[in-house]
This record gives C-alpha cells, structure tokens and sequence, in this order.
C-alpha cells in the first residue's frame, strides 16, 4: 500500500507529464458531449483547455459549415419542440 508522501509524488508527476492524442472532430465532440452531463464545476476547465486547443486546429470552412448546421438544427429543434425550447430559456 502507499504511503500519502508517495500518492502524493505520483499526482504531482502526473501532474507534470502531458500526453497528445489524436481524435477526429466527431471523437472530440462526442467527449466534450460525454463531459457536459458531468457536474460542471468538475469539467469546466477541462472543456475549456480541450476548445482553445481543439479550434485552431479546425480549418475555418468546417467550423463554418459546423456552426451552420448546429444553427441549422437548433432552428428546427425549435420549431419542433417550441416547449421545450422555452424551458430550455427560462
């Protein structure tokens, strides 16, 4: 069993150590989809750091496209589902 001097030592590491990892958008949407039903204090940062890392690396044309669409979707969502749109905003 650890002792807390070494638990300790071995968060701090991790702390230290970074890793890179290669999703595609569909991967990294559905993470930060997955992260959001988690409480948002905890996740917050973590959304953040993965959005200012994610999006310059997505070429302006696919972020164009994409918010298109989520417009797109969110406009007939809305007509739709009007009641729940409104509950969404109150």
């Amino acid at each position: 069993m650890e002792s807390t001097d070494q638990v300790q030592h071995r968060q701090e590491e991790n702390q230290r150590v970074s890793i890179n990892l290669t999703l595609s958008i569909n991967e990294v949407n559905a993470t930060l989809l997955a992260l959001s039903k988690l409480p948002y204090e905890t996740v917050a940062p973590l959304i953040d750091k993965i959005r200012t890392q994610a999006l310059p690396q997505v070429p302006e044309d696919v972020r164009n496209t994409a918010a298109k669409e989520k417009l797109q979707q969110d406009l007939i969502d809305a007509v739709s589902k009007p009641d729940a749109v409104e509950a969404e905003q109150a």
